[in-house]
Parts: structure tokens; sequence; C-alpha cells
């Protein structure tokens, strides 16, 4: 048996994050959920996340609210998504996003992911029509 859930919420694992991210995100782990909540990521944590996020990622669940992610990593996230066939739930809460276009962009591409939660964020009237043209365009597109 192997591995499937990974509960590290709450640890401090900014600085290991590049290490970690590929430890868990290596072709051969078969982690589905992974909770790095409140491990003060950042967007250097959360972009290092993302270079493990390509097509061949296993990981159906990835929760990484609380980190101080702004739209630098929340880009660099999305972007990997947009290549990502298993992802279902991303969980982004409580971080520092204002734009959400690029979440619009992936959205387009990746019919896998159900469920985002971007709330307790900065998205304001921008964020928020973004978030509605993006949804629009996916279920017409």
């Amino acid at each position: 048996m192997s591995l499937a859930s990974l509960n590290v919420a709450g640890n401090l694992l900014g600085g290991a994050m590049p290490g970690l991210a590929a430890a868990l995100l290596y072709p051969g782990v078969a982690l589905r959920r992974v909770s790095l909540e409140r491990c003060k990521l950042g967007d250097k944590g959360v972009i290092a996340l993302a270079a493990g996020l390509g097509a061949g990622c296993p990981l159906e669940e990835l929760r990484v609210g609380h980190n101080s992610v702004s739209d630098v990593g929340f880009a660099r996230l999305c972007s990997a998504l947009e290549a990502n066939t298993h992802l279902r739930v991303l969980d982004m809460q409580w971080n520092s996003v204002r734009d959400a276009t690029a979440l619009c962009g992936a959205l387009r591409k990746n019919s896998s992911l159900r469920s985002v939660g971007l709330a307790w964020n900065k998205l304001g009237t921008a964020g928020a029509q973004a978030l509605a043209k993006g949804g629009a365009q996916q279920r017409v597109g």
C-alpha cells in the first residue's frame, strides 16, 4: 500500500519547498491529496509546486491556503494546471490573489478541475468580473 494523502499544514516549510515539492510530485509517488496550508510557502514555494504539476502528476487535491501567495505564484500555478489532467480540487483561500485572469486561462484548457477555493483573497470587482467571464467561456467553449 502506498501513501495517498499527506497533511503537513501548519509546518513552516517555506525554505524547504523546492526539495519537498520535487519529492511530493515525483513521477513514482502516488500521493492524491496534499495539504500545505499555513506553511509559509509564499510565491517561491507555490512556484516550486507548479513545476511538478504537469500532465503526469497524479495529485487530485492541493490545499495551499494561508500562504501569502500573490498573483505571481498563482499565475505560475494556473499555468501548470493547463496541462494537468488529474487535479480536481485547488484550495487557495486566504492568500493575496487579486488577478483571476490566469485561472480563467487554466479553466479553458483543464477539464478535470472541479473546485477552486479563492475565499478571503483580494479579488475585488476586476477579479470577480474576470472569473465571471472565464466561467462563461468555459461553459460555452
